[in-house]
């Protein structure tokens, strides 16, 4: 089956999502045909209508597989695995496990949580097991190279009235804007617009260093993903543990009866079991990520 974009399309997507296609077709023990659904639309809106929007979108995939399969075009007719790359955590934290991804979804689900850390009960990833297997690189909450220096570098430079042009037509949800603690808003409404009570207005494309320092660990995940297919012979092993803590503490290093597990494309699903387990490794802070095998500041007596 080949799928082909209209070149509009294409320039609306982000470039990893090309680097992924790319990664999952060099696969030459096991070639695969890639398809991706285009709802760019449905996305770039109002973050509460594009989370309803995404049960919409799910639903059109399953009716082209349900198609895909009358048609008796060649392809696996069940969902046996599926993959969560920092799962969002707003307004899918307290969801029931049907309205947003859980254990029942596939055979095999795997999530990887790299951007979970919380301001005033939000985040953006969610950090809840999610999936069988629960991968949290360096912890989950966030991402070596990813850190809020480049933001204030970038005020420090060119100071709080930016001189390129501000576009201020996108709303935020104020929740959405308290994940970013002690940021101001940059980028506000000209005159009073009593339409506005309870929200503001978007100040991200006032100062792109802030949009950069979310993706990074945001996209973390995705990479990590990538980086699992592009060097197949540096996988990074992970190990069931209770929290990140316990795991710096040299505690959860035992791999006995298959209990650890392989970050990204090759993660495997070793026991029938429904209950979620929630493993842990260190990462580097660019590719190829595979980290030490715990943190370097611990030390384990033996």
């Amino acid at each position: 089956m080949t799928l082909r974009f209209h070149p509009q399309m294409e320039a609306s997507l982000e470039n990893w999502i090309w680097q992924m296609v790319a990664a999952l077709k060099s696969q030459v023990a096991r070639p695969v045909n890639v398809g991706l659904a285009e709802w760019v639309t449905l996305a770039h809106t109002h973050y509460s209508i594009a989370v309803r929007n995404t049960r919409l979108v799910g639903q059109e995939i399953a009716a082209l597989l349900q198609w895909l399969e009358q048609e008796r075009v060649y392809f696996q007719p069940i969902v046996l695995k599926a993959q969560r790359l920092d799962a969002a955590g707003l307004l899918f934290k307290r969801a029931s496990p049907s309205d947003r991804l859980s254990p029942d979804d596939a055979n095999f689900v795997d999530a990887i949580h790299t951007f979970t850390q919380e301001h005033m009960g939000l985040s953006v990833g969610i950090k809840q097991p999610i999936a069988h297997y629960d991968f949290y690189p360096n912890g989950g909450s966030y991402q070596p190279g990813c850190h809020f220096l480049e933001l204030y570098k970038h005020i420090a430079k060119h100071g709080l009235n930016v001189s390129y042009p501000i576009h201020c037509s996108q709303r935020v949800d104020l929740s959405t804007f308290l994940l970013l603690p002690n940021v101001p808003v940059l980028c506000t409404e000209k005159q009073g617009d009593p339409s506005d009570e309870g929200t503001i207005r978007s100040f991200l494309p006032c100062l792109p260093a802030i949009t950069q320092t979310i993706k990074c660990a945001h996209e973390r995940s995705v990479h990590l993903f990538i980086d699992s297919l592009l060097h197949a012979d540096m996988q990074s092993t992970a190990y069931p543990c209770r929290d990140m803590d316990s795991f710096s503490q040299g505690l959860c290093l035992s791999c006995k009866k298959g209990r650890c597990n392989t970050l990204g494309y090759y993660a495997r699903r070793e026991q029938q079991s429904k209950k979620s387990k929630s493993l842990f490794l260190v990462t580097r802070a660019q590719s190829p990520f595979k980290g030490p095998q715990m943190p370097n500041h611990h030390t384990v007596l033996v």
